[in-house]
Parts: C-alpha cells; structure tokens; sequence
C-alpha cells in the first residue's frame, strides 16, 4: 500500500512540474493586422507545392493564392504564400498556420524572401463569409470598426 501510495504522490508531482507547450497568439486588432501587413488582398487558394531549395536540400511548400482583389500593396493577380513544409526529416510545430486549396478570404499577407508572403497567424486570413464589413472598411480607407472611435 505504501509503494502505491508513492506511486500516486510521486505521478501528481511529475505531472504539475512538467513544462508543457502549446500555440498561442497575442489577440491584436484589425488596425494593427492592417498596419503590420504589406500586402492585403481578397483571393482564392488555387493549389499549393513543394519545392526543393536548393541551397540547404529542404522542402519548400508554397500555396498559390488567384486576387480577386488588392486592398494594401502592389496590385498583383497571383500570390505565393509560403507555408510549413512536410515530410521525412521537418519538424512540426505547434505554431504551425496551414491553409487548403478552395480556402476564399481576406489574406493579411507580409512579404518574405525571394516574392513568397507569409501568413503567421492564423488571423491573417478571415474566410469570405466573416470578412465582408472589414473587406468594405479597408477599401473605404476607413479605421476597421474593431477600433474605437474618436
């Protein structure tokens, strides 16, 4: 009875003092997804592949986004957006943002190495159904109706 008893003690103890880790991002506003993006605009992901690179041998996925429309940047009608790449020998992580082919929104994108964009939060993209008043707000130049007024 006495070993079990350790046993027990001895797993809550191990269990409250272990580090664990999970993805979490800092909630920030429309305003500053705006001002912390170089280039915004409403598109469709078309398909996606994976590339070598060919300096350091590792995969290399890209995500083709078609433009409907350029809200912020270089008006454009084809985007690369980098993503995660998988496969034997990468390492997953918890922070990991993936996107599909048919995903249709509003992309927050910030430029990146060699053309590609990046889209590190998962608040960098709002599908087409939840993203038509700020779409609206970001062509009228208006503050996003998340900020407060003055």
């Amino acid at each position: 009875m006495k070993l079990t008893n350790k046993l027990f003690w001895g797993s809550i103890i191990l269990v409250v003092t272990m580090n664990t880790s999970y993805a979490d991002w800092a909630t920030i506003t429309p305003e500053q997804l705006q001002q912390q993006s170089d280039l915004i605009v409403v598109g469709e992901m078309i398909g996606e592949t994976t590339l070598q690179d060919s300096e350091n041998k590792t995969p290399v996925r890209l995500g083709v986004i078609q433009v409907s429309e350029t809200l912020k940047g270089n008006s454009t009608e084809i985007v690369l957006l980098r993503m995660p790449a998988y496969g034997p020998g990468v390492v997953r992580s918890s922070t990991d943002v993936n996107f599909t082919k048919g995903q249709r929104g509003l992309w927050y994108l910030q430029a990146g190495e060699h053309g590609y964009y990046f889209a590190s939060r998962p608040d960098r993209f709002l599908a087409m159904e939840q993203a038509s008043e700020r779409i609206e707000t970001l062509r009228c130049g208006d503050k996003p109706e998340d900020t407060p007024n003055k």
